[in-house]
C-alpha cells in the first residue's frame, strides 16, 4: 500500500544540517510517509551520513554525478507514490506537525492543488531571525504571481494526481525560478492557499545566492511574470500589436524622461477597446504592490511592447 505522502529532499554537500533535517522529517506526528532522499553527487560526509539511519520509510537515491537541482527534483517526482509530495530542503528544520498539518488540509479541501506555510528564517546556528508573512488566500497567491513567488519551496506540499495526470515538471527553461513556473502551471488545475502558520525553519547561509544566480534568476523572473500577464489576459494579448505608432512614440519619450507618474496619468487617460494599460493598472492595484514594483513593472512592460513594434532595438537595455 503507497504511502499518504512522499517527501521528496535533494541533498548536495549539505552534512552542516543535513541530519538536523532528516530528524526533523522522522520526527513528524505523522508518520504514513515515506521519504525520498536524493544524493546529488556530493562530495562531503553526506552519503555516510544518510546511510547510518536505519528507517523503513526512507528510499535512499544516489547520483553517480552531480545532475543539479532541477534534473534532481524531475528525478524525485518519479518515484514519488504518495497522494501527497511534501518538498523537503537539507538544510532546513521541519516543524513537528508540519506534514499534518498539510495533510488535513489538503484532505479537507479537495479543490487545492497546493499548499504552503509561513516559515520563520533563522540563521546558519539555530537563531531565530525573524518570520515571513505569506499571501494567504487563492485570489491573493494568483495576484502576487505578477510581482514574485508567494510560496515557499521547501514549505509546498501538493497533489501528486495534478503532477502526474498532466505530466508536470519543474522547467529547466526557468533556471533558480522553476519552483515559481511549476506554481504557476499547477494553479491552472485548481485553487493555491498558504496556511498561516509556521510549518518550516527556512535556513538563510551566505552561500545561497552567487552574483551570477541573482542576475539569471533575475532574468527569468522577469520573463515568468510577463508570460503570466499575458495569460491573464488571454487571447487579448495578440492586441499589442494594434497600440498606435503615436502612442509608443509617446511612451518612449516619457520613458527617456523617466517621468513615470506622466506614464501612469498617460495612460489613465487614453481610451482603448482594448484597454490592455488599464488592465495592468488594476492588477497593480490588486497586488498592492509599492510603488517602486509598480514602476519596474511598468518600465518592463512598456520596454517589451516598444522592443516588438519595432521602435526601440530588440538587443537594447
Amino acid at each position: 500500500m503507497n504511502p499518504l505522502v512522499s517527501v521528496l529532499m535533494p541533498v548536495y554537500n549539505g552534512e552542516m544540517y543535513l541530519k538536523e533535517a532528516i530528524d526533523s522529517i522522522l520526527s513528524q506526528t505523522f508518520n504514513n510517509f515515506e521519504f525520498i532522499i536524493i544524493n546529488d553527487g556530493s562530495t562531503d560526509s553526506s552519503e555516510k551520513m544518510i546511510l547510518e539511519y536505519d528507517d523503513s520509510r526512507i528510499i535512499y537515491i544516489k547520483n553517480e554525478k552531480n545532475l543539479k537541482l532541477i534534473h534532481t527534483l524531475n528525478k524525485g517526482l518519479e518515484h514519488c507514490n504518495g497522494k501527497y509530495i511534501a518538498r523537503m530542503d537539507c538544510d532546513d528544520v521541519a516543524i513537528s506537525c508540519r506534514l499534518k498539518t498539510q495533510v488535513d488540509f489538503l484532505e479537507g479541501n479537495s479543490d487545492y492543488v497546493l499548499c504552503g506555510s509561513q516559515i520563520s528564517f533563522i540563521s546558519s546556528g539555530k537563531n531565530r531571525l525573524f518570520n515571513f508573512v505569506s499571501k494567504e488566500t487563492d485570489k491573493e497567491i494568483r495576484s502576487q504571481f505578477l510581482v514574485n513567488s508567494p510560496l515557499a519551496h521547501p514549505t509546498v506540499m501538493i497533489r501528486n494526481k495534478i503532477i502526474v495526470d498532466n505530466a508536470l515538471r519543474y522547467d529547466i527553461n526557468y533556471l533558480h525560478v522553476e519552483d515559481y513556473k511549476l506554481w504557476i502551471e499547477l494553479s491552472k488545475f485548481g485553487s493555491v492557499y498558504n496556511i498561516q502558520q509556521v510549518l518550516l525553519r527556512y535556513r538563510l547561509t551566505t552561500t545561497q545566492i552567487t552574483q551570477k544566480t541573482n542576475f539569471e534568476q533575475l532574468i527569468n523572473a522577469e520573463k515568468l511574470k510577463f508570460e503570466y500577464f499575458l495569460s491573464i489576459l488571454g487571447e487579448n494579448s495578440k492586441d499589442f500589436d494594434k497600440e498606435s505608432e503615436l502612442t509608443l512614440n509617446m511612451i518612449k519619450i516619457l520613458l527617456s524622461k523617466k517621468d513615470y507618474p506622466e506614464i501612469l496619468f498617460y495612460y489613465s487617460r487614453i481610451n482603448t477597446d482594448i484597454g490592455i494599460l488599464k488592465i495592468l493598472l488594476i492588477l497593480i492595484a490588486m497586488t498592492k504592490t509599492s510603488m517602486v514594483n509598480s514602476m519596474v513593472m511598468l518600465k518592463s512592460y512598456f520596454s517589451l511592447v516598444l522592443k516588438k513594434s519595432g521602435l526601440i532595438p530588440k538587443n537594447s537595455h
